[in-house]
């Protein structure tokens, strides 16, 4: 989580004291911003940015919706989302 938090600062997704304000989910959710990225080194499969923001996006054009993300250390993270029938 504090990781999570330093990154968008740094990237400046959010100010300092608009992190301030956020829930814990809400903080989780800045990753799906697209620039952001937890690697450290850029390769061909990680460290551009765009992983989880390219979720969104294909999850929005199916007409879904990502509802909730829930993470722990050492134990993994669940995010919970939907997708039209239609």
């Amino acid at each position: 989580m504090k990781k999570i938090a330093e990154l968008a600062l740094r990237k400046q997704i959010v100010t300092e004291s608009e992190l301030k304000k956020l829930s814990r989910e809400q903080t989780l959710h800045l990753v799906f911003h697209s620039g952001f990225s937890s690697s450290s080194k850029i390769s061909d499969i990680s460290g551009r940015g765009v992983g989880l923001a390219s979720v969104v996006d294909a999850v929005s054009s199916l007409k879904g919706e990502i509802y909730s993300i829930k993470s722990e250390l050492d134990k993994g993270t669940e995010f919970t989302f939907t997708i039209s029938a239609n």
